[in-house]
């Protein structure tokens, strides 16, 4: 149980913990820190309700910006959302998610094709693409799509924590 979120305190236990074992990431913040990126995950449990939108508390993600060694001096590019395009080291992929925010692994897709249906019908094994983002990482950008199907590399992203309902 490496990773969990208690849920003790909204229930009426004696001398045990209830826990979530399953924290399902909301996205994932990626930062330019001294020529390195970085990300951040935003977990669903880290949104909080508002009367008209849901918002994350910045003192909690500052706290996940220290645990990542993400400096006050690094640079927000962009945000990813699950099936997000993306370019990592050259390569196009499809965002799945976080696979081990602790090791800063990620998990992908092929964009033309389902990358575990081609391993089904050429007999691989591994039925997954997991990359980790570290100094190697020299080249992490985020792609969008325009209504003519148009690809471009997105730039000056905003960072934002409060989403509408």
């Amino acid at each position: 149980m490496s990773e969990y979120h208690d849920l003790s305190d909204k229930f009426k236990v004696k001398n045990k913990k209830v826990v979530n074992l399953s924290i399902k990431p909301f996205r994932m913040d990626v930062y330019l820190d001294n020529n390195a990126y970085k990300f951040v995950t935003v977990r669903y449990n880290d949104l909080k309700e508002g009367k008209n939108e849901y918002y994350f508390g910045k003192e909690a993600y500052e706290k996940n910006l220290n645990e990542k060694n993400i400096s006050s001096i690094a640079t927000f590019k962009f945000s990813l959302y699950k099936n997000d395009l993306l370019i990592l080291n050259s390569e196009k992929f499809r965002l799945i998610g976080v696979n081990n925010d602790k090791l800063n692994r990620i998990e992908l897709n092929t964009v033309e094709f389902d990358y575990k249906e081609y391993c089904d019908k050429h007999s691989i094994a591994n039925k997954r693409i997991v990359k980790t983002i570290s100094r190697n990482t020299n080249d992490f950008n985020k792609l969008s799509t325009d209504t003519l199907g148009n690809q471009y590399i997105v730039s000056n992203e905003k960072w934002k924590n409060t989403f509408q309902k």
